[in-house]
């Protein structure tokens, strides 16, 4: 699984403390470069397979299109967190962070 680093504005970086405890993360983004328009997709993309809705699908083409993962937390820094598992691009704006309900250690 790909590493990723985000990068936490400096405004935000008290919202961090605590962390380093933590197992695991939920990552809110925003998928920026995601088509609004389209209602209908192809199931992993694959055309021999019947159209679904969007809302049915994990395709980052939506009407609003938010992005959620669940990542592993590797480490902390004073404005970056290094995690594993995160299903976004390079330069994706983040919209929140937050606390699995089952988080281990946090």
């Amino acid at each position: 699984m790909q590493e990723a680093t985000l990068e936490i504005f400096p405004e935000y970086c008290l919202g961090l403390t605590g962390m380093q405890d933590m197992k695991q993360l939920v990552v809110l983004y925003w998928l920026h470069r995601a088509d609004r328009e389209v209602l209908r997709v192809y199931p992993g993309g694959d055309r021999n397979k019947e159209m679904i809705g969007v809302f049915r699908s994990r395709s980052p083409l939506r009407p609003n299109p938010i992005g959620i993962s669940r990542v592993e937390l590797l480490e902390v820094g004073v404005n970056d967190l290094h995690v594993r598992g995160l299903d976004a691009i390079d330069g994706t704006p983040i919209i929140d962070l937050k606390s699995p309900i089952s988080n281990t250690g946090g």
